[in-house]
């Protein structure tokens, strides 16, 4: 006993009917093309609100740069003085990375956190800074 079913045609698109004329004032006309431009915007692919240089890889690069004056620059001190402290933070502290593929780095916390101290800078800054949610960059 074979059930096959007739195909089914694909679905139409609601908006295939719809026909806009620009030079009509009809109530509808305007509401039906106020509904189209709202739903493509909404469903369009969405911007990142970040679009700086990752956390992780701005990070990676400054620190493997070991240029000395860049590296003052942005920690206020010294390379060799940044892992002797993220070397006392892991031997003192609960300091750890968040995760552990993907998360925030403990090299990444402790920029984050000189960022802060150093510069005085805003949770909305640090955001922007290392591509972090408000959120991420609290913990």
């Amino acid at each position: 006993m074979s059930t096959d079913a007739p195909p089914q045609p694909p679905a139409q698109d609601p908006w295939d009917s719809v026909e806009l004329d620009p030079f009509d004032t009809n109530d509808d006309s305007i509401k039906a093309a106020a509904l189209f431009t709202i739903t493509n915007a909404i469903l369009s692919e969405r911007e990142p609100c970040r679009t700086s240089l990752p956390g992780r890889i701005y990070v990676q690069e400054l620190l493997d740069s070991a240029h000395p004056r860049r590296v003052f620059e942005v920690l206020r001190m010294s390379l060799g003085t940044f892992y002797a402290l993220r070397d006392w933070l892991l031997a003192n502290t609960s300091l750890r990375s968040s995760r552990k593929q993907e998360g925030v780095s403990i090299e990444e916390k402790l920029v984050i956190f000189l960022h802060i101290t150093v510069r005085g800078a805003t949770n909305r800054d640090c955001q922007e800074r290392f591509a972090y949610s408000g959120e991420t960059i609290t913990r």
